[in-house]
């Protein structure tokens, strides 16, 4: 049996999603509710859960307050919530399901599917102490591939290059990380820390940037070495923000 928390402050909506999941998983167990913040992070240390349910705005704080309190952890994390905006975006930073109120049927039992598959098969051990509400805090991002989850410092990443719906990742330890999102999933996740998409194929760290040059209708060296174009749309854009961070 999979073991379940729910942490959400409206009764109703407990109900409903307990329903949903009794119906549909006969494997889940629900062993407790909860609907703030303390009660919440003692239902997850007293029940030890597998699965936590959790909505964002909850009586004493958010559901981030709760997962800040837990550096190594055995269960995953899907978010049931009423936010479209800021909640949604540090949210997939960390690669977590989601799921919007007013509940879909059909999206909770597919993101519910996909979370067991995750819990059976894999040995990744989530750590959610770096999570916060204010995406300009975050300094981390959770990139999943086919094979592997990667938990890289946003400093650490270079650049990144579109491959159709495919992203690769170029970080400063050499590695190619390709993963399963087109570049414009990215472009709106770290538009507003550090980087810029210079190009319709290209996404660049600023801090990782070694020189602009006008030749060859421009482009930028990184610090690996490798070029990346700049888009003549671009260019004026790209300089103004060189000016702001005094780098030329």
């Amino acid at each position: 049996m999979i073991r379940a928390v729910i942490i959400d402050d409206e009764p109703k909506a407990i109900e409903a999603l307990r329903f949903i999941l009794e119906f549909n998983f006969p494997d889940i167990d629900i062993v407790a509710t909860a609907q703030s913040v303390d009660s919440g992070y003692n239902a997850i240390i007293d029940n030890e859960p597998d699965l936590l349910f959790l909505d964002i705005d909850i009586h004493g704080g958010t559901g981030f307050n709760i997962l800040s309190k837990f550096k190594k952890t055995n269960f995953r994390v899907i978010f049931i919530t009423a936010h479209n905006d800021y909640a949604i975006k540090a949210i997939k930073f960390n690669a977590f399901d989601y799921i919007l109120k007013p509940i879909n049927e059909f999206e909770l039992i597919k993101g519910v599917e996909s979370v067991i598959a995750d819990i059976k098969n894999s040995e990744h051990k989530p750590d959610y102490s770096h999570i916060t509400d204010d995406t300009k805090e975050i300094k981390r991002i959770t990139l999943k591939t086919s094979d592997s989850i990667y938990f890289i410092d946003l400093n650490d990443i270079i650049r990144c290059e579109s491959d159709n719906s495919y992203t690769t990742f170029h970080t400063k330890d050499g590695e190619k990380i390709l993963v399963s999102k087109a570049i414009k999933y990215y472009e709106d996740l770290l538009t507003d820390l550090g980087f810029v998409r210079v190009h319709q194929s290209h996404i660049v760290n600023i801090s990782n940037v070694l020189k602009y040059s006008k030749r060859d209708g421009g482009y930028i060296s990184m610090i690996d070495g490798s070029t990346v174009p700049v888009s003549q749309r671009k260019r004026m854009f790209l300089l103004d923000i060189f000016k702001e961070r005094e780098l030329f």
